[in-house]
């Protein structure tokens, strides 16, 4: 599986959360400047969903709480009246909700591209092998292997292997061991259990 590196992937979430800093100190700012004479609450936005994006979940929510609070302090010194404060809270958790709601869109996003992208390397990787695997077969088709009548090895190059470990270097075939019927048949009738009556007849 090919992934991004672990230094690289730090960099690029440093960098995405001192932009995040950045933008929200603009906005707050360009909102304290001008007061409740321009609605930017929306642009609060931004640097949450950038950090959420390359910061990841826990880095927006925190991003979104802390752009609620600044938006919370402005509106508190500088916004209009309210003809009652209950549409003030409202209003608070509505930006709240928002933020928090946008960080959590943007960074479950970034989840789900990142594990396709990983999916689809995976299955690169699987059809990469399946291809070396085929052409193998492919090339070990038709052709000649010297096999030693006595013990039964099978010569690889220079070197004598065991059947188990030529299907294991070239096919990639873990081999388990059994017993055939015929097996069977030899290895019992080989027993003194099975010797001893027929000695006695």
């Amino acid at each position: 599986m090919v992934g991004r590196p672990r230094i690289a992937t730090g960099i690029v979430k440093l960098t995405g959360i001192i932009f995040g800093l950045v933008t929200l100190g603009a906005v707050a700012l360009l909102d304290h400047l001008t007061r409740y004479e321009l609605e930017l609450s929306t642009y609060y936005l931004l640097p949450v969903v950038v950090t959420a994006w390359f910061g990841g979940r826990w880095a927006g929510i925190a991003f979104a709480l802390v752009a609620g609070l600044l938006w919370v302090y402005v509106d508190y010194q500088f916004g209009g009246s309210y003809t009652s404060e209950s549409y003030r809270y409202w209003r608070i958790l509505m930006v709240f909700g928002r933020f928090v709601v946008g960080s959590m869109l943007f960074s479950q996003l970034r989840i789900s591209l990142d594990l396709a992208k990983r999916l689809a390397n995976e299955k690169a990787e699987a059809l990469r092998e399946l291809e070396q695997a085929t052409a193998k077969l492919r090339e070990l088709e038709g052709s000649f292997q010297t096999v030693c009548s006595w013990t039964k090895k099978i010569k690889d190059g220079e070197e004598w292997i065991t059947l188990e470990e030529y299907l294991r270097r070239h096919l990639k075939i873990e081999v388990t061991h059994g017993i055939s019927p015929e097996g069977r048949d030899r290895f019992w009738g080989r027993t003194p259990m099975d010797a001893g009556p027929k000695s006695q007849r």
